[in-house]
C-alpha cells in the first residue's frame, strides 16, 4: 500500500481511492508509450538496414505535360570494400613476359653484353644450352647473338620446352623439346619481291636525284657500281644528266627490307645513253651486260676509291712538292677524307704489305703475269690479310691516309703493263668476257623484257611473292 506524507503536518496518512487509480493509469500510459516507441524505431532500423528513402522534385522537359512530378528514388547503401591485410603489388620481373602464344612465354631483347649463357642461367634452363647448340642449325642462329635480336622462350618444370630465336629479319630458329629430346631448325619468311621503274634528272648531285626519285642510297650506289667502269661519277656527272632503273625492293611480314636489286638501268651522261641489263645463269651467277651481250664489267676498277678530287694527275716531268725537284709522277693521287676505303682495282695476289720509302704504308697487287697495281699513303691495311694471300675486285685492301711524304690525306695509285707505269686514266683495261653462244638464248629471253620495261614511262611494273 502506498502512503502519501503531509509534510506539513508530518502525518502520515493512507491514499485515497482516486489517488490510487490516477497513479494506476499514469504507468500504464507511461508502458504504452514506451512500447509505441520502441515499435517505432525497431521499424526506422530495419528500414535502414535496407534502404534510405528520399524525396526529390524532378523538372520535367519541355515535351512532358505534368508540370512537377514527385519520385521516390532509393539510394542504395555504398557496401564496404574488402580489404587484404598485408597485401604488397607484385614485383616487376627483369625479363618480360609476352601474352602472344601463352602466359608461360617469356620473352628477351638481347642487350649489349648480353651471352646465351648468362640469360639461360637466369631463366634456369642452363642445362639445355648445350645440347640446343650441339644442332648445326642452332649453331648457325647463334653466330647473329647481338644486341637488338629477340629470343622468345617457353619452360616447365623440367626446363625448355620450346624457343623462337629471330637472328635476321627473314630467318629464325625454332626449337621444341619433345619425349626429353631437342630438335631445332630454321625457318624462312615468305618474302613478298615488288618491282618498280623509276627515272630523274641530276639536279645537284646524283645521290639527292636518286632519292627524290625514290632509290635508297644503297641503291644509288649500286648504280654507280653498275657504270664505274665506263663513267667517272666524280668528275663527269653534271646537271642534266638522266637515269632509269628497274629494280625490285623485298618485303618480308609487311616490312621492307634493306637493300634491294637492280635489274635494269639506263644512264645518259652527256648526252651519250650507256644501257645495263641483269642476267643470272643456271649457277646463280648474276653480272651486268649491255644489249648486245657485252659485259660491263672491266677487268680492272678504273678509279679503286670514292674521292672528293685528283690532287695531281700522271706526269713524267712533274715537279716534287716536298723534295722541290723534277721527279716523274708515275701514277694519280686521288684526294680523300682519311679512313676511305680502298678496293682492289682486280682480282689478284698481295706480293707487298709493308711501309715503302715515301709510299708510307703500301700495298702492290699482281694480276697474272701482265698487269700490276700500287696503293700509297695508306693509314692503315685491312685486317685479316696478308702477303701471298689473293683478294677479288672491289674488295677492300686498306684506307685512305697520309704515310711517308704526303702533304694531306690521298692515294697514290699506280698502274704497270709488262713492269711499265701507264696512265691509269687513260690506260686501254681489258674488257670481261661476253656471253658466249651457249648462254645467248637464255640472255635475250631474260634480258628481252627488261629492255621493253625501260621504254616504259610508268613508275609501278608489277608485283611478285618468291616463297
Amino acid at each position: 500500500m502506498i502512503y502519501s506524507q503531509d509534510f506539513k503536518k508530518g502525518v502520515r496518512r493512507p491514499p485515497s481511492r482516486s489517488s490510487i487509480l490516477e497513479g494506476r493509469h499514469h504507468w500504464i500510459g507511461k508502458g504504452a508509450l514506451l512500447l509505441i516507441s520502441l515499435s517505432i524505431i525497431g521499424v526506422v532500423v530495419a528500414k535502414t538496414h535496407e534502404s534510405i528513402t528520399r524525396e526529390v522534385t524532378l523538372k520535367p522537359s519541355p515535351l512532358e505535360i505534368p508540370k512537377h512530378k514527385r519520385v521516390i528514388e532509393k539510394l542504395s547503401l555504398p557496401k564496404k570494400e574488402r580489404v587484404i591485410p598485408n597485401s604488397t603489388p607484385k614485383a616487376t620481373a627483369t625479363i618480360s613476359h609476352t601474352e602472344k602464344h601463352s602466359p608461360n612465354w617469356t620473352e628477351i631483347t638481347i642487350k649489349a653484353g648480353d651471352t646465351a649463357s648468362a640469360l639461360f642461367s637466369k631463366l634456369r634452363i642452363y642445362g639445355q644450352l648445350h645440347p640446343l647448340l650441339a644442332i648445326p642449325a642452332a649453331q648457325q642462329a647463334f653466330r647473329s647473338f647481338h644486341p637488338g635480336k629477340k629470343l622468345r622462350i617457353l619452360k616447365d618444370s623440367n626446363g625448355l620446352v620450346e624457343l623462337y630465336f629471330d637472328f635476321s629479319s627473314v630467318r629464325r630458329l625454332h626449337a621444341v623439346r619433345k619425349n626429353n629430346k631437342l630438335t631445332a631448325k630454321i625457318e624462312t619468311a615468305k618474302i613478298e619481291t615488288r618491282r618498280l621503274m623509276t627515272k630523274g634528272t641530276i639536279e645537284s648531285s646524283l645521290v639527292g636525284s636518286g632519292r627524290k626519285a625514290g632509290l635508297t642510297s644503297n641503291l644509288v650506289m649500286k648504280l654507280v657500281d653498275i657504270f664505274a667502269y665506263d663513267i667517272d661519277f666524280a668528275q663527269d656527272i653534271h646537271e642534266g644528266d638522266s637515269f632509269k632503273v628497274v629494280f625490285e625492293e623485298h618485303y618480308a611480314k609487311g616490312e621492307k627490307l634493306s637493300g634491294g636489286t637492280i635489274l635494269a638501268a639506263e644512264f645518259t651522261n652527256r648526252g651519250q645513253s650507256y644501257k645495263a641489263l641483269r642476267f643470272t645463269d643456271k649457277l646463280g651467277n648474276a653480272s651486268y651486260y649491255t644489249p648486245t651481250g657485252k659485259s660491263l664489267r672491266k677487268a680492272f676498277l678504273r678509279t679503286p676509291v670514292n674521292y672528293s678530287r685528283i690532287s695531281s694527275r700522271f706526269n713524267p716531268r712533274r715537279k716534287h712538292p716536298t723534295l722541290n725537284t723534277i721527279r716523274a709522277h708515275q701514277g694519280v693521287d686521288y684526294a680523300a677524307p682519311e679512313g676511305t676505303p680502298i678496293k682492289a682495282a682486280s682480282d689478284g695476289k698481295i706480293i707487298f704489305r709493308g711501309t715503302q720509302n715515301g709510299y708510307g704504308k703500301t700495298v702492290i697487287l699482281q694480276h697474272g703475269k701482265t698487269y700490276s697495281t700500287l696503293y700509297g699513303h695508306l693509314s692503315r691495311f685491312k685486317t685479316n690479310q696478308k702477303t701471298k694471300q689473293w683478294v677479288q675486285q672491289g674488295e677492300v685492301i686498306g684506307y685512305v691516309g697520309q704515310t711517308g711524304r704526303a702533304t694531306g690525306p690521298h692515294l697514290h695509285y699506280e698502274f704497270r703493263v709488262n713492269g711499265t707505269h701507264k696512265n691509269p686514266l687513260t690506260v686501254k683495261l681489258p674488257a670481261a668476257k661476253p656471253i658466249s653462244a651457249e648462254l645467248r638464248p637464255a640472255f635475250k629471253k631474260q634480258t628481252q623484257p627488261l629492255l621493253a620495261q625501260l621504254a616504259y614511262s610508268g613508275s609501278t611494273l608489277a608485283s611478285a611473292e618468291k616463297p
